[in-house]
């Protein structure tokens, strides 16, 4: 194949200009500059590093209000608004309440953040980035399920502001 491309003439035009079509959450706006990661491990303190600078999670499960996301108060309540083709998608509730995690295995919730695939079998909405995550280590997630289980259980977030 490479002897072929190498028989070909190179070709100068100009591409044009590149765009990105997909939206994407504020939150991978600005980029995280630092982050101290603690001992790799299936720890809560691992999970919380994971969940939130790494892979932004926090971001974008939780409400939306004035100042960004509601972190400090609805941290993974859900609520974030996606707007997109696919119409309008609200993430869901990844607090330990009972419409969270908690009604979910942990294999559930891997099959979620790895295949985007719900207990039901139904596919979930495009915003997931679950091909981001199909990688990920099995020790890494259940870091990330130990520190969604042990987040307070907190409300649906949809509609705070």
């Amino acid at each position: 194949m490479v002897i072929d491309l190498r028989q070909v003439p190179a070709v100068e035009n100009d591409p044009g200009e590149s765009r990105c079509d997909v939206p994407l959450p504020p939150s991978y706006s600005p980029p995280v500059e630092s982050a101290s990661a603690p001992d790799r491990g299936a720890t809560v303190e691992y999970g919380a590093y994971l969940a939130g600078h790494m892979a932004h999670c926090i971001e974008c499960h939780s409400p939306m209000g004035p100042q960004g996301p509601m972190t400090d108060t609805h941290t993974v309540a859900s609520g974030f608004e996606f707007h997109g083709p696919w119409g309008t998608v609200i993430s869901p509730n990844f607090s330990s309440a009972e419409d969270g995690v908690a009604e979910y295995s942990d294999e559930d919730v891997k099959a979620m953040i790895t295949q985007g695939l719900r207990p039901d079998g139904e596919r979930m909405s495009p915003p997931m980035p679950y091909a981001n995550y199909a990688r990920m280590a099995e020790e890494d997630l259940d870091a990330v399920i130990a520190y969604l289980r042990q987040l307070p259980p907190l409300p649906d977030g949809a509609g705070l502001e």
